[in-house]
């Protein structure tokens, strides 16, 4: 008689029960090492973000002639407006992320035109009510999945001493997008806090 050879049924299920095994350690482990490049991507484009935005701010305060519209508290305010030594108006506006995420929370750099008509607290108060316009976005807007977001819109505040030019103080707090939840859900990034002290020039 000849011997058969081949598997039998318990050793073919035992094979495939293995091989799914592994397949499973290896899906894991690439899924973690995609999320652990996207994180660490997150964060290098956080803190870029968030460098970039200040050297610009800090370069146009030390090139600023006064503050046009202070903030009007003392924690801290969503805008400041500036005149530069060359008689240009420059507007840095934080806007928030909206309640539908609609898109990121961003910092926007616009430059308005002085109305000369007006008294300087009638000029502040118009500009309150207009959006920024000819816009230069300092940190991401539209990349709702896996951009970046602002986190907090009490970005600058003033500190006025007697006998010295004024001292602008900006905080930022950057974070992950406002729909990062769908596509970050395993490597959520907490927010990076960016800090600078300026004295303005005169």
């Amino acid at each position: 008689m000849k011997n058969k050879s081949g598997f039998t049924i318990v050793e073919v299920v035992v094979s495939i029960g293995i091989l799914g095994v592994i397949g499973a350690i290896l899906a894991l482990t690439l899924s973690q090492s995609f999320q652990g490049n996207n994180k660490s991507a997150l964060i290098g484009n956080i803190k870029q973000s968030g460098q970039v935005a200040l050297s610009i701010i800090d370069q146009t305060l030390r090139n600023a002639n006064s503050i046009v519209c202070p903030p009007k508290t003392k924690i801290g305010s969503s805008n400041l407006t500036l005149e530069l030594k060359d008689g240009r108006i420059v507007r840095f506006t934080a806007i928030p992320e909206p309640v539908n995420k609609l898109y990121n929370g961003h910092l926007v750099q616009d430059s308005p035109i002085l109305d000369k008509t007006k008294s300087p607290v009638e000029f502040c108060d118009y500009l309150d009510t207009q959006p920024p316009s000819a816009i230069l976005l300092l940190t991401d807007k539209s990349n709702i999945t896996s951009g970046i977001s602002l986190k907090a819109v009490d970005v600058f505040s003033i500190t006025k001493t007697p006998g010295y030019n004024d001292i602008v103080e900006i905080k930022l707090k950057i974070g992950q997008s406002a729909g990062a939840k769908s596509s970050f859900d395993n490597s959520t990034v907490n927010p990076i806090r960016f800090q600078t002290t300026v004295q303005l020039r005169k």
